[in-house]
């Protein structure tokens, strides 16, 4: 006897399309929606935060779910949503709307049956014409027609609807419009569509311009060394160097100028900012600002290929908010620590050495977000190792600051850092629940307010 390779988790519901794939849905927390191969293997899941009672298929594959809040999902065959309509009827005997609706099907013609055993009576719901542009539009593509102006008499009804802006992008695609389908790609929000047609950007311009960069490069290095050359004999750089000169002069030229120290002798740089006080609280700050700049940098040039940002809707006081503020709170929570575990650091050096164990996250992140808006998926691991070193170079200095700034052996060391990051966990929750039982107050405060100007 054989046994399936997997079987879904208590199924509510099942259902079978032309191809023999089957569909579940279950009454779990993730993965509602499975779709099975004949080899019973998940070739496809969604993850809603509805309870799904019952599923079905058409004769293109779209799949439909209904669930137990009364909403009906349309998927494509690929599992990307369509629509979504329906709830729960409060009373108010409205059409379209259930009370407790346990399963549905389709005809032909996409129209849908909803069996509601709260009323007792199944609800018909008819395609509208503009589901009808949608389903003829993937039927089309299903068999090979890319019809641009098919869909885009979808946008002129719906300018944001995301599947018909991916299939433009497709059709241009196809047609090897590469720029056109990566604009249309960016509106609907499809990341691979994106990557692949700017992947074919990229080497269409490393085509025609891969040998002309490499002769400047290569002139450009042979220029450099010429210019060293000559250096030697006629002093062509004297007057940098005196610019130079003039400005380690000034003192915050110096102490930025000892950054570049922290990638090849941290240990000595933390040594020159605690006994030689080489640096100050201006320095530091700067370079707390410039953590906040690179950041806010990163969450608006970052590639559409690496994060899906929505610049729209960012809040630029609340994220220099949280990014200052976890920083302050790490820097309190670890002076405070130290000083009741004999720590030989004060307030000051660890501030100051703190941000020079930031460093290496300033410095590197806008070259990792250029570089970004030259990649594509294909070189994600490139990506996400580049910000791995540049997150662990940050954590593995401020681990070095803390042993150096403290003066701690291994062990000390390491219960320093657990009660540190317990502290922080502390005060967060401290001040969240300030903050709620603010919030509290100064509601009944208003409360009270309003009823004395009523009264």
């Amino acid at each position: 006897m054989e046994f399936a390779k997997n079987i879904p988790v208590s199924p509510t519901n099942v259902t079978l399309d032309d191809a023999g794939s089957v569909f579940t849905v279950s009454q779990t927390t993730t993965q509602q929606l499975k779709k099975f191969n004949i080899s019973s293997t998940v070739i496809l899941e969604k993850t809603t935060e509805q309870t799904l009672v019952s599923v079905v298929t058409n004769s293109f594959e779209n799949i439909y779910t209904l669930s137990s809040e009364g909403v009906i999902s349309e998927y494509d065959s690929y599992g990307n949503l369509i629509f979504e309509f329906g709830g729960l009827d409060q009373g108010n005997k409205i059409l379209g709307l259930f009370v407790n609706p346990i399963d549905f099907s389709i005809d032909s013609n996409n129209n849908i049956y909803v069996l509601d055993k709260g009323t007792n009576k199944i609800q018909i719901l008819e395609k509208s014409e503009f589901a009808s542009m949608i389903h003829q539009g993937l039927i089309d593509f299903k068999n090979g027609i890319y019809s641009i102006e098919q869909w885009e008499e979808v946008l002129r009804m719906n300018s944001v609807f995301a599947l018909a802006n991916s299939s433009i992008a497709r059709a241009l695609y196809r047609d090897m419009d590469y720029r056109g389908a990566l604009a249309y790609y960016l509106i609907a929000y499809d990341q691979g569509g994106y990557s692949e047609a700017f992947w074919q950007i990229r080497y269409d311009w490393l085509q025609n311009y891969l040998g002309t960069m490499m002769i400047i490069l290569l002139a450009g290095y042979m220029v450099i060394k010429s210019l060293k050359s000559i250096d030697k004999h006629y002093q062509i750089y004297e007057p940098v160097r005196k610019i130079k000169k003039k400005m380690d002069r000034h003192k915050i030229y110096r102490e930025l100028k000892l950054t570049l120290s922290m990638f090849r002798h941290p240990v000595d740089t933390f040594y020159e900012i605690k006994h030689r006080h080489q640096s100050s609280y201006l320095t530091a700050t700067l370079i707390f600002l410039s953590i906040v700049i690179v950041s806010i940098f990163g969450v608006y040039l970052t590639s559409f290929v690496f994060t899906r940002n929505d610049v729209t809707s960012f809040n630029f006081l609340r994220y220099t908010a949280i990014i200052l503020g976890l920083i302050i709170l790490f820097i309190f929570s670890n002076y405070l620590i130290s000083t009741l575990n004999n720590g030989e650091g004060w307030f000051k050096d660890i501030y100051i050495s703190t941000a020079y164990a930031l460093v290496p996250y300033a410095l590197f992140t806008i070259p990792i977000v250029l570089l970004s808006n030259v990649m594509t998926q294909n070189e994600v691991f490139i990506y996400q190792a580049l910000l791995f070193i540049r997150n662990g170079w940050s954590l593995l200095l401020i681990v070095i600051m803390i042993k150096e700034i403290h003066g701690y052996s291994l062990s000390e060391l390491i219960k320093n850092i657990l009660l540190t990051i317990f502290t922080m966990i502390m005060i967060s929750l401290i001040l969240f629940l300030i903050y709620v039982l603010f919030n509290q107050m100064l509601d009944y405060l208003i409360g009270i307010i309003r009823e004395v100007l009523l009264r």
